[in-house]
């Protein structure tokens, strides 16, 4: 790794899981572990006027992912939102098959992409 602010984490912005087993990962810890710092602690040095944002999507019907807020404070001040999303089709959305349909369900990729489009104009004024 080089000694970028990017190489060095420090302009970390946005986090986005999507039906994520972190919290079943987690239980292997004590007191579920320490998440990653979302928005960076040092992007502000760097972008003072970006926002970051950590959201974690989740279909209550997706035996993988789960909300992470409640694993503990750490993940409560880091997780901005645990959202609860219904992805897939007639066919998926009421099973665990929904759990491969993040990434085409509009709940999630529009608010993804609207993030992604703030961020660029916020350090491309």
């Amino acid at each position: 790794m080089g000694n970028t602010f990017l190489d060095k984490g420090e302009t970390l912005t946005l986090f986005y899981t999507l039906g994520s087993p972190i919290a079943i990962w987690s239980l292997r810890y004590p007191d579920f572990g320490v998440p990653v710092s979302i928005p960076s602690p040092a992007l502000t040095n760097h972008y003072p006027n970006t926002e970051g944002e950590w959201v974690n999507y989740y279909s209550k019907n997706d035996v993988l992912g789960y909300p992470l807020k409640t694993l503990n404070n750490d993940y409560n001040r880091y997780v901005k939102e645990d959202k609860n999303v219904r992805v897939g089709g007639f066919l998926s959305w009421w099973n665990p098959a929904c759990h491969l349909k993040y990434w085409t369900d509009n709940d999630v990729i529009k608010p993804i992409a609207q993030s992604l489009v703030n961020v660029w104009l916020s350090v491309n004024p």
